[in-house]
């Protein structure tokens, strides 16, 4: 899967996104503990959208709009069992790129 940027830029936004997703993920796992879902539904948007970018084709650029639409509709109890999946998925694509999420799968 291509980006729909020049690779210099794609480069930039990777190492940009690669530097703020493990805290961004941990954010939205904090939010999630505290019940604040329109925090989660926030973040998790900001990574789809960067996503988006960066891995136009990636299955994590369809799941995170899921799990955004999830976290606005109150499902809170499918958007925690699937948020795993999104993470080992933006684990997948970074790995693809020769780069680490250092993140736990499981929340």
């Amino acid at each position: 899967s291509k980006s729909k940027v020049r690779p210099e830029l794609h480069k930039k936004l990777l190492v940009t996104f690669h530097a703020q997703a493990s805290d961004k993920i941990r954010d939205m796992v904090t939010a999630m503990h505290r019940g604040d879902w329109s925090s989660v539904a926030i973040t998790v948007h900001g990574l789809k959208g960067s996503m988006a970018y960066i891995w136009p084709d990636h299955p994590a650029v369809a799941l995170a709009a899921e799990l955004e639409h999830l976290a606005d509709a109150g499902q809170t109890q499918t958007f925690t069992e699937k948020l795993p999946h999104l993470i080992s998925q933006m684990r997948a694509a970074f790995a693809n790129d020769q780069m680490e999420l250092n993140i736990p799968t499981a929340p």
